[in-house]
C-alpha cells in the first residue's frame, strides 16, 4: 500500500466570518444595521471532506493527490496553490467551477451559512490518473448525481487491481447519503467502510448495535463506526466480535473537520503498513486534536497526534 494515496470527493473553500456582535436585518441595504463591520479579516479555509482528509494526510506522510472538482475562477487558484504547498497534487474537471460555503459566526454563538455547490463531480475522468493507488472516497453523495456505486466501483476496481485499499466514508449525514441498498452492492471493491453511528443508523433505520449483523452478513469487508469523544467500533471482516477503541480526552473547542481528520489519520497509518486496529487508534488521536484546537483539521500534526495518544481515555 506503499503507492501515493488518493482522496476522491468534496472539496470546498470555507470562506470564514468570525466573533460577529450582529446580523445583518432584513429589508435594510447598505445601513449600519445591514452593513455588518468586524474587527477581524475573513478566512479563506480550504475544505471539504476529502480536502480535509487530504491535508491531514499530507501533513502527517508527505504528498498525496486530491480529486475532485476545483474550478478554474480565483477560489480555484486559490486551492490550488495551497495544496500544492502541501505536496498535494489536483485533479479536476475542466470547465468547472469552485463550490464554496460562507460561514458567518457571531458572539451570541448563532450562525449564518450559505453554501455554492459548484460543478459536479464524474469519477469516470480520474479512472486513469487513480490506476494502482490506495484511494479514499469522501462526501461522494454530496457532489455527484445518482447514480453514486458503480462509478465508484469502476474507479475502486482499478485501486484493487494493482494491489491497493480502498476505503469510503458513507456520510455526510443527510437525505442525499449513500443508502443501503447502494452499499450492499460495493461488492469487494471496498476494503473498509468508515460512518458515524448517526450516519449507520440514517442507513439501517436503527442502531448500529441492532442493524450490525444484517450490514455484516451484506458488506465483506472492515466496518468501522465513528462515535465522536467516545472513540469507534471496529468490526474486522471474518471477526465475530467488534473492537472498541475508546477516543482521547481533550478540551474540545472545534468539531468541524474532526471526522475528517480521523480518515486523513487512518490513511496515513493504514497505507504505511500498520494494522487496522492501530491506524483506528492513531485516526481516534488524529480527529481529537482536530476537535481541540481552533484551526481544526489545519492544525493536525504528527507531534500533537504522539501527544494525545498519552491522554487517559474516555470510557463509558
Amino acid at each position: 500500500m506503499a503507492s501515493r494515496a488518493v482522496f476522491v470527493g468534496s472539496i470546498v473553500l470555507d470562506i470564514s466570518i468570525s466573533n460577529l456582535a450582529a446580523f445583518p436585518e432584513p429589508d435594510f441595504e447598505f445601513t449600519t444595521s445591514s452593513d455588518i463591520w468586524h474587527d477581524q479579516p475573513a478566512r479563506l479555509l480550504p475544505a471539504g471532506t476529502a480536502g480535509s482528509s487530504a491535508i491531514v494526510f499530507a501533513t502527517l506522510r508527505g504528498e498525496c493527490t486530491l480529486a475532485g472538482v476545483i474550478g478554474k475562477d480565483s477560489m480555484g487558484a486559490y486551492l490550488t496553490q495551497y495544496f500544492e504547498e502541501l505536496g498535494i497534487s489536483t485533479l479536476s474537471l475542466d470547465n468547472s467551477q469552485t463550490a464554496t460555503h460562507t460561514i458567518a459566526n457571531g458572539l451570541d454563538g448563532r450562525r449564518q451559512s450559505y453554501f455554492f455547490p459548484g460543478s459536479r463531480l464524474k469519477l469516470d475522468t480520474f479512472i486513469e490518473a487513480c490506476k494502482d493507488r490506495p484511494l479514499y472516497f469522501s462526501g461522494l453523495s454530496l457532489v455527484m448525481d445518482r447514480p453514486i456505486v458503480e462509478p465508484l466501483k469502476q474507479l475502486a476496481k482499478t485501486a484493487k487491481l494493482g494491489g491497493q485499499t480502498t476505503v469510503l466514508d458513507i456520510g455526510q449525514a443527510g437525505p442525499e447519503m449513500l443508502n443501503f441498498e447502494e452499499i450492499i452492492v460495493l461488492d469487494d471493491t471496498i476494503d473498509v467502510l468508515i460512518g458515524s453511528e448517526y450516519e449507520y443508523e440514517l442507513v439501517m433505520g436503527r442502531s448500529y448495535t441492532a442493524a450490525r449483523k444484517q450490514l455484516l452478513a451484506e458488506y465483506p469487508g472492515h466496518v468501522i463506526v465513528k462515535r465522536g469523544r467516545n472513540g469507534i467500533y471496529l468490526d474486522r471482516y471474518n471477526k465475530s466480535r467488534p473492537v472498541h477503541i475508546p477516543g482521547f480526552k481533550v478540551d474540545e473547542i472545534n468539531p468541524i473537520g474532526a471526522g475528517d481528520s480521523f480518515g486523513g489519520g487512518f490513511m496515513a497509518a493504514w497505507t504505511n503498513g500498520k494494522d487496522i486496529e492501530y491506524a483506528c487508534e492513531f485516526a481516534c488521536a488524529a480527529g481529537a486534536v482536530s476537535a481541540s484546537n481552533s484551526a481544526g483539521p489545519l492544525g493536525v500534526n504528527q507531534e500533537s497526534i504522539y501527544q494525545v495518544m498519552q491522554n487517559p481515555r474516555n470510557t463509558e
